[in-house]
């Protein structure tokens, strides 16, 4: 499980950037998390298409929990 960071100020463009670093080695809870920030526009440009291709990356690493379609989608 990734840290959480507490007690440190949050940083979304140092967290885009560790996680796109580690989802590149093929880890699947770094490519769904950074799909959270691209989502959200945190740390990163709001990017729809890039959440959605991060999010089958990491099902596709077996990280479960990007394996379920998200509340509202089609």
């Amino acid at each position: 499980m990734l840290e959480s960071g507490l007690g440190i100020p949050q940083n979304f463009e140092r967290a885009a950037q560790l996680y796109d670093e580690t989802c590149d080695t093929g880890n699947g809870e770094a490519c769904f998390r950074l799909a959270g920030l691209y989502e959200k526009g945190a740390g990163v440009p709001r990017r729809a298409q890039q959440a959605t291709s991060l999010r089958r990356k990491a099902c596709d690493l077996e990280y479960s929990e990007a394996c379920v379609k998200p509340k509202g989608a089609s």
